[in-house]
């Protein structure tokens, strides 16, 4: 598993879980691809995307978001808290 700066091309190898494909639904995945190269990571195994983040600040305050495949929360549970 390694942490590269994010690129548009990853969402073509990205396989997010149930509830994260309902979040990335046309209009949020155009915004990404827009906005988010270079400002965001995705963790990469074995040549695919199993998950993207970044943090975004407003007022003041900083709001992490994230995307994740069902491997990343099956097979990287401590990974994750470490994150």
């Amino acid at each position: 598993m390694r942490l590269v700066p994010f690129e548009a091309a990853h969402l073509e190898r990205f396989e997010p879980g149930p509830f994260d494909r309902q979040v990335l639904d046309p209009p949020y995945v155009g915004v990404l691809r827009r906005d988010w190269p270079g400002h965001a990571v995705s963790a990469e195994h074995d040549d695919r995307i199993l998950g993207i983040a970044g943090a975004t600040m407003r007022d003041g305050c900083v709001f992490p978001w994230m995307a994740l495949s069902d491997e990343m929360r099956r097979s990287f549970p401590v990974l994750l808290t470490r994150l």
